[in-house]
């Protein structure tokens, strides 16, 4: 019975853990560094966001895409902000023009699977965005 017991708590404490990482895994996709060699205002941008300051992101972002437009990280972050913002046809049209530019870059292919979940399968089917 003992025996029991320990291995039900072992197992509960190794899918806690297990939990823990993939939520810290989560959490480094959402604030994963830019380049050293980024613009300034990209940099900012990346500052904000880590502060959850996404509204204050958006104009250093759009700055940041004046200086280089074909910019993937840029044009991701964008996106993420716009989403975080609640501006999501927006959102949606800078992650499909980031994925243009790279189309396996990794942030915009989850955050634009994170978009769907959020606008709904109903959504998608009505407006005939493909996924």
């Amino acid at each position: 019975m003992k025996t029991t017991r320990f291995v039900r708590l072992t197992m509960v404490g190794l899918l806690a853990g297990a939990l823990i990482a993939i939520a810290a895994m989560a959490h480094a996709a959402d604030t994963s560094p830019v380049p050293a060699s980024a613009p300034a205002p990209l940099k900012a941008a990346r500052a904000k966001i880590d502060s959850r300051d996404y509204a204050g992101a958006i104009p250093l972002l759009q700055v940041a895409l004046k200086e280089k437009p074909s910019d993937a990280d840029a044009l991701n972050l964008m996106g993420f902000s716009l989403r975080k913002t609640g501006k999501q046809a927006e959102a949606l049209d800078y992650y499909n023009r980031a994925l243009a530019v790279q189309p396996k870059h990794l942030g915009a292919n989850e955050y634009l699977g994170e978009l769907y979940v959020e606008m709904g399968s109903s959504t998608r089917q009505r407006n005939g965005w493909r996924y």
